[in-house]
């Protein structure tokens, strides 16, 4: 991991005589270069001290783009790549709630009411979840950085989207889980209650999002 991000920071460098984009190239090779440290220090120190450096290179992962907002408006992302790429793995994670409603059916032989149960419940929120991403919130939409407020706005639906995937599989494994006969308790509940309450969560956080983005 030390050289992976090296090598990072080596790319960045190498763009460094690209016009306009000197702050950007600064930020992000000297994070990748600080995280390239923390990796190999990691290596080198035992016990609690390695799991601090290798906590604190992870750390600067999830703050790094917080960390390089200001310049996403002199160069600013393209407006359709990324959407593109989380809309794609929406749609696989999606798919996977409608697998986990053909295991709930399989659940034994014959069917039983727990089963059926599990599979319409599941079959309606995979639907909703669909309609509410791509018709509701527009999570798919461009996303046009022309100033810093959509700047910190992308940020915030690209992060928006970790606890809806996270809700998403949640709900496909509780689908499942709770096909079984007799199945519903208190893990299997809070499986899925705890997925459908971080996929309302991501929902809620695109849409504010959303609330920000200048109408093209």
């Amino acid at each position: 991991m030390a050289a992976f991000k090296l090598l990072l920071a080596w790319a960045y460098l190498s763009e460094r005589r690209w016009r306009g984009a000197a702050g950007l190239i600064r930020a992000y090779a000297s994070l990748y270069g600080v995280q390239s440290l923390l990796w190999l220090a990691g290596v080198a120190l035992e016990g609690p001290a390695r799991w601090v450096c290798w906590g604190m290179a992870l750390m600067l992962d999830v703050l790094s783009p917080w960390m390089v907002a200001r310049h996403t408006v002199a160069v600013p992302p393209h407006p359709e790549h990324l959407p593109e790429r989380f809309g794609l793995f929406t749609i696989i994670l999606l798919g996977e709630g409608m697998a986990s409603v053909v295991h709930a059916l399989d659940h034994g032989n014959p069917l039983h009411d727990s089963a059926i149960a599990s599979a319409l419940l599941g079959t309606v929120l995979t639907f909703a979840l669909w309609q509410a991403y791509f018709d509701r919130v527009k999570g798919y939409g461009e996303r046009h950085v022309s100033s810093a407020q959509a700047g910190r706005s992308m940020r915030l639906w690209a992060y928006a989207h970790v606890p809806l995937y996270m809700g998403i599989a949640s709900l496909a494994a509780g689908t499942v889980a709770l096909a079984a006969p007799d199945a519903l308790g208190a893990t299997t509940g809070a499986i899925y209650l705890g997925g459908l309450t971080l996929a309302v969560l991501g929902l809620a956080l695109l849409g504010r999002a959303g609330s920000h983005q200048p109408t093209h």
